[in-house]
């Protein structure tokens, strides 16, 4: 039943899941839910994990640790848009739901910085 690839990559660590029908995942952000039997621990989904990392292209470094206010598609609502050790983020949903993905904010931030 542990199928599983040696490595998975994802963003987020790996967790199990138990559902309510009695079966049991071993869920990697960005890659999927893999069905996995009840001998499988947390270790066992950490130790085939590798946190996704950006290529990113050379940034201003004066811009790290520090923060922008984007205004999103509703006016006068607005995202946070961070970049901290080499790492952007951002609040809006897209940035949360889409994950290996850059949102439209980052991208509009990081061209403005590059």
């Amino acid at each position: 039943m542990n199928n599983l690839p040696d490595k998975i990559v994802g963003l987020y660590p790996p967790t199990i899941i138990n559902t309510p029908d009695g079966s049991r995942f071993a869920v990697y952000s960005g890659s999927g839910w893999f069905p996995v039997d009840d001998e499988f621990t947390q270790e066992d989904a950490m130790a085939r994990w590798e946190k996704w990392t950006p290529e990113s292209k050379p940034i201003n470094e004066s811009i790290n640790d520090k923060s922008w206010q984007v205004e999103s598609s509703k006016k006068g609502s607005f995202y946070t848009v961070r970049y901290h050790n080499g790492h952007w983020g951002c609040s809006c949903p897209a940035n949360t739901y889409h994950r290996g993905k850059e949102c439209k904010h980052v991208k509009q931030i990081r061209e403005k910085n590059s």
